[in-house]
């Protein structure tokens, strides 16, 4: 079984997770977030680009061998 801290539990029930219409307007919202952790993280690792899913499964096996592929070209 997965563990979940608590810590999780309490962030996904605030309004602004848990009420997050797919509908919504492109934005605000969680793409907002998402978007700011990611200039973030780009800023602390020196990275050009970050993604955050797909994160297992063969979804993230593809996402990992494009990721590859993409440096591969780019040597």
């Amino acid at each position: 079984m997965k563990y979940n801290p608590k810590i999780n539990e309490v962030i996904t029930r605030l309004p602004a997770f848990s009420q997050i219409h797919p509908l919504q307007e492109e934005n605000q919202g969680a793409l907002e977030l998402i978007y700011q952790l990611s200039e973030l993280l780009r800023e602390i690792t020196g990275m050009d680009g970050f993604t955050f899913q797909p994160a297992a499964g063969a979804h993230g096996e593809l996402t990992g061998i494009l990721i590859m592929k993409k440096y591969f070209e780019n040597k």
